[in-house]
């Protein structure tokens, strides 16, 4: 049985969440494309969790409305 998982955060070079089906959105380009103001700087996992809940929903917003252009990770 496949459980569900949320999307996950992984650090390579720039921060990325990683989807259930194992594609990364890439952190700030995805920002840069929806222009949204990241309050934490995207190359640091010690700013997103310093950036507390406001980076996490920033992050929320990204991923909701993601656009196409994934990397895909189980390669």
């Amino acid at each position: 049985m496949k459980m569900a998982h949320g999307p996950r955060i992984v650090n390579f070079s720039i921060l990325g969440l990683v989807t259930n089906d194992g594609m990364v959105v890439d952190i700030p380009a995805e920002a840069a494309r929806q222009k949204v103001q990241l309050s934490f700087d995207p190359s640091s996992t010690i700013s997103l969790t310093a950036s507390g809940n406001k980076g996490l929903a920033e992050l929320a917003i990204l991923f909701k409305g993601r656009g196409s252009n994934l990397q895909n990770v189980n390669r």
